[in-house]
């Protein structure tokens, strides 16, 4: 049988007083995560629509054959 371990000291601090974040911060992540998600669909639709465009150009020219 193990030995009991030796206890530790935990000394009782006061937690600093839960603060609400700043209304202009908040309206910051809101704008910044709305751009780039605007951002990203617009690359996204950007590539989606070269890779749609390469595969009809493509499909043409099987059919021309």
């Amino acid at each position: 049988m193990k030995p009991p371990r030796a206890g530790i000291a935990v000394t009782e601090v006061a937690a600093p007083s839960y603060r609400r974040t700043p209304i202009w911060r908040r309206v910051w992540a809101l704008g910044s995560a709305s751009f780039l998600t605007v951002l990203t669909g617009a690359l996204l639709a950007i590539v989606l629509a070269f890779a749609v465009s390469w595969v009809v150009t493509t499909l043409s020219e099987l059919l021309k054959r």
